[in-house]
């Protein structure tokens, strides 16, 4: 009765402790090499003639680190870090006058990060009708807004929540991506996504006690179907999550891990952050479904 009093009383508090704490811990600007090291990277093969820019004097890169984020300049470029990323800031008068105002297909994950984040703001503004429009439950289905399957894949009410799919989502939409390019990942993003909800609606209520209401919202069931595409593709993937290289089976144990603490910790701290199994082997299976078909 005390802790759950505690709980609820210092709750934002501890929320907030805990997101600041992940973002000094995976701030990818605490030392101006590991910018550079990003920023040759996005320009391989030529990555020595920006090496050789930089001596000459002719590129100036720098980065401000603010603790919980940092700030990467090169040349008129402009970059934010933080949770482990580097996400190009859009220069848009440069962008308006050259034309190129459609976003490239190599910044797609920065672009879900930031409907992620916009999502998440609308929650804290309008629950009530996000509650009807962003969440998958059979009262939404029955009410014929069926588009709830799809909304519900970049929904998010937590912040630990988010920031657990946003590092999952940066360690396999890009390997994704190259497989598959942009519009068929969006396919199986929604379509793995809203099939393992769609099945967690379905048999959540017969298989859990307790659980005669049944809400699914959050990006993992479609994240657990791009995972399991790669799994299932000949060659080995590799996965960085949080500034650490993982295996394949090494990063499946870690989510699965994730889950097992959202499920144990989440239900008492979170109470609307529940790790929903059935959505996630759902969405796994339908990845992995797909990985075959596509090869047949």
């Amino acid at each position: 009765m005390v802790l759950a009093r505690f709980c609820r009383v210092f709750r934002p508090l501890l929320v907030v402790a805990v997101l600041v704490a992940v973002a000094i811990w995976s701030n990818p600007g605490q030392s101006a090499e590991s910018f550079r090291f990003y920023v040759r990277q996005q320009q391989r093969p030529v990555g020595v003639l920006h090496r050789l820019q930089e001596l000459a004097g002719l590129l100036e890169v720098s980065v401000w680190n603010g603790g919980v984020a940092s700030l990467g300049f090169e040349g008129d470029r402009t970059f934010l870090g933080a949770f482990d990323s580097w996400i190009e800031v859009p220069n848009v008068r440069k962008m308006w006058k050259s034309g190129d105002i459609v976003w490239s297909q190599g910044r797609d994950p920065e672009a879900v990060f930031v409907v992620f984040l916009l999502v998440y703001l609308a929650w804290q503004l309008w629950p009530w009708p996000m509650g009807q429009h962003f969440i998958a439950s059979s009262q939404n289905v029955r009410s014929g807004r069926l588009w709830c399957l799809l909304t519900a894949q970049i929904s998010h009410q937590e912040v630990l929540h988010l920031m657990s799919n946003v590092f999952f989502m940066f360690a396999t939409l890009p390997r994704a991506q190259a497989f598959l390019g942009r519009a068929e990942l969006a396919g199986l993003y929604f379509l793995g996504g809203s099939l393992g909800t769609a099945l967690s609606l379905v048999l959540s209520s017969l298989l859990l006690r307790g659980a005669s209401f049944v809400e699914c919202f959050g990006a993992s069931s479609a994240l657990f179907a791009c995972l399991a595409y790669l799994l299932a593709q000949p060659s080995e993937s590799r996965f960085r999550w949080a500034g650490y290289e993982f295996g394949e089976v090494s990063f499946l144990l870690l989510q699965l891990l994730v889950d097992a603490c959202a499920r144990a910790g989440g239900l008492r701290f979170l109470p609307t952050w529940k790790c929903d199994v059935i959505a996630h082997l759902g969405g796994f299976a339908a990845g992995w479904g797909y990985a075959t078909w596509r090869r047949s």
